[in-house]
Parts: C-alpha cells; structure tokens; sequence
C-alpha cells in the first residue's frame, strides 16, 4: 500500500504540475519542480528494482480478458474526443503540425515524395516528420474520419497491452485499478485543462509507441521491445540517444547474437520504410528537416514563444541567461540538451557494467529510458505542453514495475 501511496502522489504530482503548476509558481520555478518529481519517481523506480529483481510473468489466458478491459478504459475518453475535435475542427488556424502529417499521407499516396515544403495559410513548412508518425493516417482516412483518430485507436491497442501485461489479477485489487486508471486519467487531464494542445498533433501515436516500447521492457519480451524501438526510431529520432546503451547492456548480459539480431532488424526496417523510398530519392531531407526544425526553434524564440508561458521546460532560463544571437541561444540550448544525453549514456553504461549481475537489463533500461525522455524533453530548445504525454504515459509503467513488486513481496523497504 505504500509503494502504491507514493506512485499516486508522484504521478499526481507530475500531471499537475505539467498543467497547472505554472499557474501557482511561474514559467522559471515550475520547471524545476516538474524535473524534480520526474526524477524522484525515476528513483524510487531503481529503489525498487534494485532491492526486488521482478520474476513476474503474466497469465496468457487472463491477460485476453486485461487486453479487453484496457482498451475500454480508453475508449471512455473518446466522446470526449469527438466533441474535442468538433470543437477544433480547423487546427491549420492554430497550429501547422496536423496539415504537415496530411499532407504527408496524402502525397505518398500519390506516389509523390512526401518530404517537400508545403503551403499553408500562415507559413511554409517542410515536413521533418518520420513515417510511421503519419503512415497510421490510413487508419481514418480510409473511414473518412478525422486523422486525430488514428492517434487514440493505437492508444486504445497499447491500453489493452498496458492491462494485460502489467495489470495482475492478485493482491491489492485497489492497486490494480489505480494502474488501470493512470493513462486515462492523463487524456482526461488533457481534455479539462488544456484541450487546444491536445487538439492540434497526433502525440498520442507517439505516446502509444514509446509505452509499447515501455511495455516490452517491463515484461523483457525481446520480440516487443524489438517492435517497441521499430515503431519510435521510425516515428521520432529521440530514441537514437538511448538505443546505444540497450545494445550494450544486451551484448554484456546475452553477448553478441540479440544486439545483431536487433540491428539487423532496424536496419532492414529504416532500408525498407524510409532510406530505400525516401532518402535515396532525396538525400538532403534529413539534414534539410533538421535545419528547419532548428530554424522554427529560433524564430519561436526570438518572436516570443508562447511554450516558454506553460513552465514544462527549461528553454526560458537558458535564453534569459544568455547572450547574442537567438540562433547562438538556441545552439546553446542544444549543446546543454545534448551533453546531458551523453551523460546519462556514459553514466548508465558505468552503472549498469558496476551492477550487472544485480540488476536486470531490460529494467534498467526502463528506467533509463524514462530519464532520457523527460531529460530530452525537458532541456530541449523547443517543447511544446502535448510533448509531457509520452513521458507521463511513460511514468505509469514505471509506477505498475513498483506496485506490482510491492504486492508480490511485501512492499519497498525503506
């Protein structure tokens, strides 16, 4: 009960002070706070997994039922989502990801290549999102729904994973049922604080890979975790700075077979959905994607960027400590993003290779996962509030890892 106690507060916390803190302590103390109840979970999580190596497995037939469960503790929210949508049915007035992500779809199934600038209304944007971001388009267009759809529908699939992999039909059936109601109290905290953010991305496709991936690691299923790093890699570049410690920690616990067997699946993956149809067609699209991403970052900065007001990330204080040029601010900022990536690479793997014979690989590698997306998202130069989805939804397998040791084995001692 009290490992439960405590993730229900921490959880609690981080969500509160994602989209609400700032009302109470400002753009330049929030984000000191949020950090600080991100990281406290992330250490209890290694207080736990230290003192109590899981040896949980989860029960194939009942797990089906979970699967089910799971999935309508998401589908809840979707009337909400509907009337979410009505609401914002134009988001190209508000914002220019959605009408990039469309575009996307739309121009390769054209046959055309869908990295190329586009024109919208307000601006002209070339599209840097990777393909498995906008390829699950084809899940509403062919309904003739509204693309937002897709997000929630492999949200929903991930929940009935969530459910059926974490969720234990022991013990404490109030713990059960606090794991079974964290993700969807984060879409309901979405929708009655802050429904514009919500409204205008398809974050949850995002959110739903990296809790797959999660998931994959929580229950050290190769074949998930495999599919897990497939779908984020092929989504969003983010997972490149924590992918080199996984494929150590697998070469000093397994040896050499799984690490070439998985980077050989990536890179038939990455040759097959995206260098093969699209970089070998138009080799400038990476580099010139990340130019563009970059430049939006310094005109956000030097025209007032208004996520610097939601009190989630530290870009406000580097930009008010530091001097010259917004591109010179915001190379600074990614400079202070990417050494502490570095860091936590160098530090895990001296960790791991001190304690690995006491720990296991696929949940510290959860664990450092978590500490690499808050930390990328926290310190990057530009992040937006429907960013904090993915680490939050993130926060709910490291609680389920805790409370369900905690109901297995008496609790987390202190």
């Amino acid at each position: 009960m009290k490992a439960t106690a405590i993730c229900i507060l921490l959880f609690a916390l981080q969500l509160f002070l994602t989209l609400k803190g700032v009302e109470h302590w400002g753009k330049f103390v929030n984000p000191f706070l949020l950090f600080i109840s991100f990281i406290a979970l992330f250490i209890y999580y290694f207080k736990s997994i230290l003192k109590t190596p899981s040896t949980l497995r989860p029960s194939i037939l009942f797990s089906f039922l979970w699967f089910v469960i799971g999935m309508a503790v998401i589908v809840v929210c979707f009337p909400l989502f509907n009337q979410l949508f009505h609401q914002f049915n134009h988001p190209v007035d508000i914002s220019d990801v959605l009408p990039q992500l469309e575009f996307q779809f739309d121009t390769f199934q054209q046959g055309d290549l869908p990295y190329q600038k586009i024109n919208l209304p307000h601006s002209k944007p070339f599209p840097v999102y990777m393909p498995f971001h906008w390829l699950p388009l084809a899940l509403t267009k062919g309904l003739g729904i509204d693309a937002r759809w897709s997000g929630l529908i492999l949200l929903a699939v991930a929940g009935g994973l969530f459910a059926s992999l974490v969720i234990k039909q022991e013990g404490n059936i109030f713990a059960n049922w606090v794991l079974l109601l964290m993700p969807t109290t984060v879409l309901f905290a979405f929708l009655y604080w802050d429904r514009q953010s919500i409204a205008v991305s398809l974050e949850t496709t995002i959110a739903a890979y990296y809790w797959i991936l999660a998931m994959g690691l929580f229950s050290r299923n190769f074949a998930l975790t495999s599919l897990g790093i497939l779908l984020c890699l092929l989504s969003r570049y983010t997972i490149i700075f924590w992918l080199p410690l996984f494929f150590l920690m697998l070469f000093w616990k397994e040896g050499r077979k799984k690490p070439i067997e998985l980077g050989f699946i990536i890179l038939i993956s990455l040759c097959v959905f995206y260098i093969v149809p699209f970089l070998l067609r138009e080799p400038s699209i990476f580099l010139t994607g990340l130019a563009y991403h970059n430049g939006a970052a310094e005109y956000e900065w030097e025209y007032g960027a208004w996520s610097f007001e939601t009190g989630i990330y530290f870009a406000p204080h580097i930009n008010a400590l530091t001097t010259g040029s917004f591109a010179h601010k915001v190379l600074i900022a990614r400079i202070f993003q990417a050494t502490t990536l570095l860091l936590i690479f160098l530090g895990g793997s001296w960790f791991f290779r001190m304690q690995k014979n006491k720990i296991n690989h696929y949940d510290f590698a959860l664990g450092i996962l978590y500490l690499t997306i808050v930390c990328f998202y926290m310190i990057g130069p530009l992040t937006y509030r429907y960013y904090m989805i993915t680490p939050l939804f993130l926060s709910t397998v490291l609680c389920a890892r805790i409370i369900n040791e905690s109901k297995n084995k008496g609790g987390v001692q202190d």
